[in-house]
């Protein structure tokens, strides 16, 4: 695999019309806390919606924040 690899969008027109409402979407999204999805795991957020995976609580990880239950 090359080191040069990025995640790419769809060719296809009508997917890159739903991938483009869905980033409007997740763009949105914002926690208790108001924080947004993590920009490192925003576009694999936005790939598991267009295939309906419709996720809630998303973010890459950070053990000294966030909103804990009890």
């Amino acid at each position: 695999m090359s080191e040069n690899f990025e995640l790419r969008k769809p060719i296809n027109p009508e997917k890159e019309k739903r991938w483009a409402e869905i980033a409007e979407r997740v763009e949105q999204i914002k926690d208790k806390l108001g924080k947004p999805i993590d920009a490192g795991i925003k576009e694999a957020v936005i790939a598991f919606q267009c295939l309906g995976f419709e996720t809630r609580q998303s973010c890459e990880g950070h053990p000294d924040w966030g909103v804990k239950r009890r």
